[in-house]
């Protein structure tokens, strides 16, 4: 989906917005190929995620078997 890079230690707040007609979508966000967290998202809603994230660059990935008409929106910003 996405790369990410965070220039310091820091918490990052990640606002979203999930659209998801039908089937089931997971969020991903791995960090040197290792999964940092794993969430599946709930079909429509407005919430965040947060999370403390080390200097380095971090891959924002989606996971579905079978699903329609996704629509999501990140907003990342650090605290």
């Amino acid at each position: 989906m996405d790369t990410y890079t965070v220039e310091s230690d820091r918490n990052v707040s990640i606002p979203y917005t999930s659209s998801i007609k039908e089937g089931d979508v997971t969020l991903e966000i791995t960090k040197d190929g290792e999964a940092i967290f794993s969430e599946t998202l709930p079909h429509n809603q407005e919430s965040d995620f947060k999370l403390h994230m080390e200097e380095g660059s971090y891959t924002f990935s989606l996971h579905t078997e079978q699903a329609e008409e996704i629509d999501l929106i990140l907003k990342l910003s650090g605290e």
